[in-house]
């Protein structure tokens, strides 16, 4: 009798969905938004938060007992330390189990993923849903190689947030103004779906134009393409956007640091600097 035993390190690719795109914007008011509307915020964990304080608190207590008493260390002290890194270790469990869940989501329903890098330290103010953002994209960049699905990023200095997803009008936007209108057709829109739109057209035209060649493809391999891994300013080429049947040609000159926008279809025409 021979028993064969084979062994799979691979992965099997979840079967595509056919074309479906999506950009994701992520930021402070919500911890994502999705091209197709989705929002998902970062849960708070009240009660994990308020079990964190309270064992935090006895511990303290333990060790001020332990050092009025010339004490190092006692059974009690040891014993309440556990219990402190366990209810610590539940937060994080608990935050990364959202994490985990919502890439899976992103992964399995879209083919081709577009976001843009974040600089945390910048984003990180009170109150913003920032917690676990860089893993949080991390774990979509490695199931996206895993089920053979299409990850891209955008540059940093990409102004997602200033193209009008519609003509591909370019504007300023401070931080505080959360609501986009766009001063050459009229679209209002929230500032997040908007920019996530922005990312996914992006996304979209740079796979057709490139095949799949940069990002991370199905074939399991990063293949670092002109999208990722370079900044505008390192940059002196001229790209087509795609907004909604209006061609954007935008021209990224390493002298200037500036990004230069041409509509040829829609009703304006712009040059930011």
């Amino acid at each position: 009798m021979v028993c064969i035993i084979t062994v799979d390190n691979g992965v099997t690719p979840v079967p595509t969905t056919g074309s479906e795109s999506v950009g994701i914007d992520l930021g402070f008011k919500t911890y994502a938004v999705l091209s197709d509307g989705t929002q998902f915020k970062m849960p708070k964990f009240k009660k994990e938060k308020k079990n964190i304080k309270r064992q935090q608190k006895k511990l303290s207590r333990l060790h001020r007992l332990n050092k009025k008493n010339k004490i190092k260390s006692s059974k009690r002290y040891e014993k309440q330390r556990i219990k402190f890194q366990k209810a610590n270790l539940d937060l994080k469990n608990k935050r990364s189990d959202f994490k985990h869940k919502w890439s899976c989501e992103i992964t399995n329903r879209f083919d081709i993923i577009t976001m843009e890098k974040l600089v945390i330290k910048s984003m990180t103010i009170k109150g913003s849903q920032t917690h676990g953002l860089y893993d949080f994209v991390n774990m979509i960049k490695y199931k996206s190689e895993r089920k053979g699905k299409y990850f891209y990023q955008v540059d940093t200095y990409f102004p997602s947030s200033q193209l009008c997803h519609n003509c591909g009008n370019r504007q300023p936007m401070s931080l505080g103004q959360r609501v986009y209108k766009c001063q050459c057709c009229g679209n209002e829109i929230d500032r997040d779906l908007n920019a996530a739109l922005v990312l996914n057209n992006y996304g979209v035209n740079h796979h057709n134009n490139t095949a799949g060649t940069a990002g991370i493809g199905p074939n399991g391999k990063n293949a670092r393409g002109d999208i990722q891994g370079q900044s505008f300013d390192s940059l002196d080429e001229t790209r087509e956007i795609h907004t909604n049947g209006n061609r954007l040609v935008v021209s990224m000159n390493r002298e200037k640091r500036s990004l230069i926008t041409n509509e040829t279809e829609a009703a304006c025409s712009l040059d930011a600097r």
